[in-house]
């Protein structure tokens, strides 16, 4: 979703679909807890009125990153450096443009951000209509470029998705699971960020040795319609491996998959320009990971995992995010040392 501008000349992570942090958010983020939301604004109880009606899909909702996509803590704290409309319009596209503080702030991307009335029904109960054909409607907070439109998108999402061998799969297909039983339905909590086994199935791979002190791990996105990761400037994968045990194991350098910017000073002020991105591409093409030893590592086994971050060490120290206790292991092995000959 979409990011401040004066937050990403500040490592910003404004942007994309987030978790709740394991650390104290900063101060001024703290004030923004989550109220009891005034029902006398409208659009608080269009939505009660969804929920009292669809109470499992409701609950599904509310536990999901499109519901807390105002109250998340470090969106607050990057939202506070800067609080632009931009920002507002996907992580509160129920209030106003013009009213930062309205109540419908707080419902995030509710149950009427992507249904509306289809003015076929009569009475209380009102039928209910997508706004918007699945990528179509993602595409809004999914897809956009910067506040000053460059060479790369802010998000491109939808755009490596139309340019996977998945294309011809919905985004609903993989993030709104049908669910079965009494009332089957597709599943409201749009499961990526906590969700270990998803993000595990998004990417297949291997790993091999190359030269004395070197060992390559290949990762392919054969289970995502999009490139691994997605979304968030600053989401990435961490990829390392340790050789032998005890106190003399060996640790390589890790290397990190993501997108990679520097910063240009203009007359609007500082802008972040991409000139890098090493992620899992969308298309099935192989990225490969060259992990490189301080000595030579053939005579010793070799156990590698592939971590996944949403964002890096400089955007947690500004937000107060423990990486390591956030950190999803995706994809792990172990290569056995060889023989001697």
């Amino acid at each position: 979703m979409r990011a401040s501008f004066a937050a990403l000349a500040l490592l910003s992570t404004c942007g994309g679909e987030r978790g709740p942090t394991s650390a104290a958010p900063a101060p001024v983020a703290a004030a923004e807890s989550v109220p009891v939301i005034a029902v006398t604004d409208p659009k608080v109880s269009a939505n009660a009125g969804c929920e009292r009606c669809h109470a499992q899909i409701a609950a599904e909702w509310r536990t999901s990153l499109h519901a807390q996509s105002w109250n998340d803590p470090v969106f607050l704290s990057a939202y506070a450096i800067e609080p632009l409309s931009f920002c507002r319009s996907c992580h509160a596209p129920e209030a106003p443009l013009d009213d930062a503080s309205s109540p419908a702030r707080h419902l995030g991307v509710a149950c009427i951000t992507c249904h509306v009335p289809d003015g076929k029904s009569a009475g209380e109960h009102v039928t209910f209509a997508s706004r918007a054909a699945d990528a179509e409607g993602c595409a809004s907070c999914h897809q956009f470029e910067f506040p000053e439109p460059q060479e790369a998108a802010m998000q491109s999402t939808v755009e490596e998705h139309a340019a996977s061998p998945h294309s011809d799969e919905t985004c609903g297909g993989c993030h709104m699971r049908a669910r079965p039983g009494a009332k089957p339905h597709r599943d409201h909590s749009f499961r990526v960020w906590g969700d270990d086994k998803l993000l595990a199935r998004s990417i297949a791979a291997s790993a091999r040795r190359g030269l004395e002190r070197t060992v390559e791990i290949s990762l392919s996105a054969d289970g995502a319609g999009h490139a691994v990761p997605t979304g968030d400037m600053f989401r990435r994968l961490e990829v390392r491996a340790t050789a032998g045990d005890g106190a003399d194991a060996l640790t390589a350098e890790p290397v990190t998959l993501a997108r990679s910017f520097t910063r240009q000073r203009t007359e609007q002020g500082i802008r972040r320009i991409q000139v890098g991105d090493n992620r899992v591409p969308a298309s099935g093409e192989p990225a490969i990971a060259r992990l490189v030893f301080p000595r030579p590592v053939r005579r010793l086994p070799v156990r590698w995992e592939v971590v996944y971050r949403r964002m890096g060490p400089r955007e947690a120290a500004l937000f107060g995010v423990d990486l390591e206790a956030e950190a999803i292991v995706v994809a792990k092995g172990t290569l056995d040392p060889e023989p001697t000959p």
